[in-house]
């Protein structure tokens, strides 16, 4: 990814603020937006077969992804454990970027194209 489509990405991201306990994200279902945490903790979890699943999220942790990159419904709530700031990355600038990035002959497969391009631990 070249410098000018980070500062792109750094640009047009929308900054969020969450007080502690507030949810981020509920579960819904297709997902428009690719989320970083930028500050602060996040507890992740859903039910399965009658078991809670939970799991804490970092400074530096991002969600949304794997729904977003694979078009498909979020199982996951996400809810503040701390305040925290959280950066928003949405599909248009997110399409605009992979645009950018990749040529034509890319374009129909530009997921597998970039992950395969940018390495499974960038996204």
């Amino acid at each position: 990814m070249t410098p000018g489509s980070l500062a792109y990405i750094a640009e047009n991201s929308r900054r969020c603020t969450a007080s502690k306990d507030v949810f981020v994200l509920k579960e819904v279902g297709n997902v428009e937006n690719i989320y970083f945490v930028f500050e602060g903790k996040l507890l992740k979890f859903k039910t399965v077969s009658q078991t809670n699943v939970r799991m804490i999220l970092a400074t530096g942790s991002h969600f949304g992804e794997l729904a977003f990159l694979g078009n498909i419904e979020s199982s996951w709530t996400y809810q503040a454990a701390t305040r925290g700031i959280y950066l928003v990355l949405r599909r248009e600038v997110f399409d605009i970027v992979v645009a950018r990035t990749f040529s034509d002959d890319d374009a129909p497969n530009y997921v597998e194209t970039f992950i395969s391009k940018m390495g499974k631990d960038s996204i």
